[in-house]
């Protein structure tokens, strides 16, 4: 069993991957500027961009499995801070120290055509460039829309879907292939255990590519038991007054940023992959995604 040192074990995705390599008998270096950890595990103390609070943990490490960001609305400084600056940090840092295997979870934002506003993308984008110019050898996985319960993207579009008339930005015809949160943890334990560490970025998506509007009604129907009108938005007056309202220091009170707006603009599909087509049968349908 190999000695993992896990960041971001506390979020929606992290913590089911905490569980999952526990129950599969890892030893893992929880790192956490909190304090706070599940039990089972060995707490690390401190922050991405301050190694010397986790330089000595990461030198007993076989493999860093590296799920910390900060996602949604937060500041451009912070995505930076954290999902770029943070995940530069840690892997120079396990360069030092000698740690041979580095996973780490991106977005498939990454593929949009503009990140001009979306400073999450933009941040993931440095993160990727990071890792691949390290001598770390590495797999980056690049999830769609991850749904499950507590998904914080799930919850916006409820939020759209429950509306009396659903709005729906653009002509709604952009393709997504949400995934079930407990599939991605597959996912990242399969890459563990296979010891895939080949400088491979992989793609992962659900066994369903359907547009947004569907996607928006098939939530509508499992949360209300009937389908909804909804209304096209332009796209043009949506970016405009989004972004109108960030330059003025409104983005905390909108109910979505204007990178968060991509989801409507730019397809959320994957290309095919070895490592996806291996589990492919095993996917979790949309249905129970939703249930």
């Amino acid at each position: 069993m190999a000695t993992v040192f896990l960041t971001g074990g506390t979020g929606f995705l992290g913590s089911r991957v905490c569980r999952a390599l526990r129950q599969r008998q890892h030893s893992i270096l929880f790192l956490t500027r909190s304090g706070s950890a599940p039990a089972g595990v060995e707490v690390v103390s401190g922050d991405l961009l301050e190694p010397d609070t986790y330089r000595g943990a990461l030198r007993t490490a076989d493999v860093v499995v590296h799920l910390a960001a900060v996602t949604g609305k937060a500041t451009a400084r912070d995505h930076d801070r954290v999902n770029a600056q943070g995940t530069g940090t840690l892997v120079d840092e396990s360069r030092r120290c000698g740690v041979r295997r580095f996973l780490f979870t991106s977005t498939i934002a990454v593929k949009f055509p503009d990140q001009t506003w979306y400073d999450y993308a933009r941040a993931k984008t440095r993160a990727e460039e990071a890792i691949r110019a390290s001598d770390v050898p590495f797999t980056i996985l690049r999830p769609t829309i991850m749904l499950g319960p507590g998904s914080a993207t799930l919850a916006a579009l409820e939020r759209l879907a429950r509306m009396p008339i659903i709005p729906v930005f653009g002509d709604g015809r952009v393709r997504v292939q949400p995934i079930f949160v407990d599939d991605v943890v597959a996912f990242v334990v399969a890459v563990l255990d296979e010891d895939r560490f080949r400088g491979e970025t992989l793609e992962l998506g659900g066994p369903a590519v359907l547009t947004i509007e569907e996607l928006l009604q098939h939530i509508r129907q499992a949360r209300t038991g009937s389908r909804g009108r909804t209304i096209h938005i332009p796209l043009g007056l949506a970016l405009a007054s989004l972004k109108t309202a960030q330059s003025i220091g409104l983005a905390g009170v909108l109910p979505l940023s204007v990178g968060q707006l991509s989801l409507f603009r730019f397809d959320s599909t994957i290309d095919a992959n070895p490592l996806h087509d291996s589990r492919r049968a095993a996917l979790t349908g949309l249905a129970q995604m939703l249930a």
